[in-house]
């Protein structure tokens, strides 16, 4: 009996001390996945901030040769058009999403959808939009400038035409796809669906300087639209619409811009340091490329600099 009481008693050690193994691993874990979001980049707001930079590419300024005309600063542009996701919740945030006539749009979105690009919009919406992230629509130059780069591109992707590289009407499809799928027909900067998908509304009309009329131009085409080049060499024709503002349809949507000195200088405080976070910054320095490295390097000489510019410097220089 002695014997059978001192196994139960040494069986009833060995449990709790597995317990307490079992709780401890835990704990540690844990911890550790804390660490992960606070100890290195400070938290939500941090991880939520490098994502929306993840999300930019590099526009440098210069020479715009499909406009026969300059863009004077550095610009960050959203890689992709604004999805669906990020619509619904700029609605609901916005209050417009009770208006009776995006009800009914919502409506006619499945919740699987949310990685399409959003459409539907006027150009004030869309400005509205953009304002709520810090940024703007695009000027016609600058998407122009996005579009067809300091090398007078005819496509996003070079000059000679290709089918299945967009989604536009030779695919036959008469529907948005989720933003990104084409990567063969992305731009060198990084920027995808730049034709195709949806249209994209600009800030301004395209003879910005002499129209009068009030009007706002759209770029890009999109799936109920065959491929065109985006400009003739002769800059004489663009391959453009021009709306009211307050003109909506569901192949027009956008993409949103901002200076990238402005944008850089504002958001890098809330980005944190640490390994991880750098090693982010590393990679997004790769993808702007040797043209940020002087305005990074601006950036960073100024007193109190965050460390992060850094980080992106490193990834940047050739």
């Amino acid at each position: 009996m002695t014997s059978v009481r001192a196994r139960v008693s040494d069986a009833r050690r060995l449990l709790a001390s597995s317990r307490a193994r079992r709780a401890l691993v835990a704990g540690l874990f844990v911890g550790v996945v804390a660490c992960l979001g606070s100890c290195d980049g400070g938290g939500d707001e941090a991880e939520q901030a490098l994502r929306e930079l993840e999300r930019l590419t590099f526009v440098p300024a210069g020479r715009v040769p499909a406009a026969n005309a300059n863009v004077f600063e550095d610009l960050l542009v959203d890689q992709f058009e604004v999805t669906r996701a990020s619509w619904r919740t700029f609605l609901a945030e916005s209050g417009l999403g009770a208006s009776e006539e995006w009800r009914a749009k919502l409506a006619q979105w499945p919740l699987e959808t949310g990685d399409w690009p959003a459409s539907s919009m006027t150009c004030d919406e869309a400005q509205r939009f953009a304002s709520t992230r810090g940024m703007r629509l695009p000027t016609s130059i600058e998407w122009l400038a996005i579009a067809a780069g300091p090398q007078g591109r005819l496509y996003p992707w070079g000059d000679t035409r290709f089918d299945s590289v967009a989604n536009t009407l030779e695919l036959g499809l008469l529907r948005p796809l989720p933003v990104g799928a084409f990567e063969s027909g992305r731009t060198p900067s990084g920027a995808y669906d730049v034709v195709g998908n949806v249209w994209e509304w600009c800030s301004d009309a395209l003879n910005a300087l002499s129209d009068e009329s009030g009007k706002r131009c759209a770029f890009g085409g999109s799936y109920l639209y065959f491929t065109r080049p985006i400009y003739s060499h002769a800059g004489s024709e663009y391959y453009s619409l021009s709306l009211d503002p307050s003109f909506r349809a569901d192949d027009i949507g956008l993409r949103t811009v901002v200076s990238a000195r402005e944008y850089l200088w504002r958001e890098a405080v809330r980005w944190g340091d640490g390994p991880a976070t750098r090693a982010r910054l590393q990679r997004v320095g790769e993808r702007f490329g040797p043209a940020a490295v002087k305005l990074l390097d601006e950036l960073a000489s100024r007193p109190g600099a965050p460390r992060a510019f850094a980080s992106l410097i490193e990834g940047a220089r050739p």
